[in-house]
């Protein structure tokens, strides 16, 4: 009967961890699209303060992009 139970906390714990890691793709999905929105605004902003902002806010999505993937690789 000890077999049953632990399989059971098993479990728990396994969708646990799957409902995390789908909490942490749906905010990738949602940086990836920021950034791709960063990207075409790169293509056609024409003022220079804009354009200065663009990298570093480009940069900010990637390194949280990175961030949320160690977390599911963990």
């Amino acid at each position: 009967m000890n077999i049953g139970r632990n399989s059971g906390v098993n479990l728990n714990k396994f969708f646990e961890d799957l409902s995390k890691i789908n909490k942490n793709l749906m905010e990738i999905e949602e940086l990836h699209s920021k950034l791709r929105v960063a990207h075409e605004e790169t293509k056609t902003t024409h003022n220079a303060g804009v354009v200065k902002a663009l990298p570093s806010k480009m940069e900010q999505g990637v390194s949280h992009t990175l961030k949320r993937v160690k977390l599911i690789k963990d």
